[in-house]
């Protein structure tokens, strides 16, 4: 799968790549043709180091430009730059379909740890990574995603409670963290997300 950028297509040649064997992201963040906000940008490069994106099974539709949108996995909304960062797809195929979205057979192979902050995804709706190897907490602002509507991050190790101030996630349909390590009292916010059309925490540690 290759999410293109459908209305602008920048030739500069800036490769994400040569950013990241040269451990500068935050340079690449700050490139004036980027398509996305500096902001949105920074997250997608702290989930990239963070997980070994590097050693991604797919790495189809690399950042050959600064189209962002041309990465893998990566959905983005706008007809105009600043475009914005929509869905995040680094699930396995055995999860849940995504409209014009395929899924990769064997995951992405992903492991280590999750942004501290995800804050500045503030259009994400979807997050999958389910049924990889990523281990330690969820970021504690994910509350603050208040677009987010389907959370997919089971088959993991990640481990840690669950934050406070789930219920401001007013749109969130999908919240499924089964076979996980997580563990603590459930929060009492749950009961208070009236639109949650799917919840499973099963197979964790919790009390």
């Amino acid at each position: 799968m290759r999410l293109r950028d459908h209305g602008n297509n920048f030739s500069s040649g800036v490769s994400f790549d040569a950013f990241v064997i040269s451990g500068n992201l935050s340079a690449f963040c700050q490139h004036p043709q980027l398509t996305i906000p500096t902001s949105e940008c920074t997250v997608l490069s702290e989930l990239y180091s963070g997980t070994n994106g590097s050693g991604r099974t797919n790495h189809d539709g690399r950042f050959s430009t600064v189209n962002v949108e041309d990465r893998f996995g990566i959905k983005t909304i706008g007809s105009s730059n600043p475009k914005h960062v929509e869905g995040i797809y680094l699930q396995k195929s055995t999860g849940p379909d995504v409209p014009g979205v395929p899924s990769q057979r064997d995951g992405n192979n992903l492991s280590g740890n999750l942004p501290t902050s995800m804050s500045g995804l503030i259009y994400l709706k979807d997050l999958y990574l389910s049924e990889n190897q990523i281990d330690g907490n969820l970021p504690v602002d994910l509350p603050s995603l208040s677009a987010l509507q389907r959370l997919y991050a089971y088959d993991n190790q990640l481990t840690g409670s669950l934050m406070t101030g789930l219920q401001r996630l007013t749109g969130l349909q999908i919240l499924d963290l089964h076979n996980n390590t997580l563990h603590g009292s459930l929060p009492a916010a749950l009961g208070e997300m009236t639109g949650l059309q799917g919840l499973d925490l099963s197979s964790n540690a919790f009390v």
